[in-house]
């Protein structure tokens, strides 16, 4: 923006500058400064949480596993990692690595609510809806706070015939899809914009 001033009146005019916006290249820069700060070794959960939580909102997941699992070596056995190691690898399809990590975290900490979620993916993924809804609502009333474990329970409750509590569930999944590394799964529900027009579960 230059100014002039042009007597007593001052007068704006602004030059713009275009050009192409190189989103790839900003976005490797992005990635590069993680991967550096995820080789630092930190004992804060919070630094922890946003380090692996920006690989998995990214969609990746093994590497956001990779660095839970860095972190959880160099922090002994601590619940909160060990429940987002068993959260990734539940997303990932690692069904087994995630019921053994998610196992261990209640052990620790019956509470602990990453791996209740990390639970009740999986125990959706083999359609046991009674054991997915019971770990799902154990995590959201632990804090759970992403799309998927709220999708879990409100699949879980329309299986069971609980319609207008699924579609309560279902509109929170909503409100947080955005963050939803598996943004593609919610295609099956819904269309563009993503309206609950129906619900289309399968038996």
């Amino acid at each position: 923006v230059v100014l002039s001033l042009d007597g007593d009146n001052a007068r704006s005019r602004i030059i713009y500058k275009t050009e192409e916006y190189d989103y790839k290249k900003s976005l490797d820069k992005e990635m590069s400064l993680v991967d550096e700060a995820a080789q630092i070794l930190v004992s804060d959960i919070d630094i922890i949480k946003e380090i692996g939580g920006y690989y998995e909102h990214e969609g990746i997941l093994s590497k956001a596993a990779d660095y839970y699992r860095f972190a959880l070596e160099h922090n002994g056995n601590n619940p909160q990692i060990r429940g987002m190691l068993a959260y990734v690898l539940a997303l990932n399809g690692e069904s087994e690595a995630s019921r053994e990590e998610a196992e261990k975290t209640i052990e620790i900490d019956s509470k602990e609510q990453k791996a209740l979620s990390a639970l009740a993916i999986l125990e959706a993924d083999e359609f046991n809806w009674k054991e997915a809804k019971t770990f799902a609502k154990k995590a959201i009333d632990y804090g759970a706070d992403d799309s998927n474990v709220y999708l879990v329970y409100c699949e879980a409750l329309y299986k069971q015939g609980e319609i207008k509590a699924a579609q309560n569930y279902y509109n929170k999944a909503y409100e947080l899809y955005r963050y939803n590394p598996r943004l593609e799964k919610y295609k099956e529900y819904a269309g563009c914009p993503f309206e609950v027009l129906a619900f289309h579960y399968t038996t």
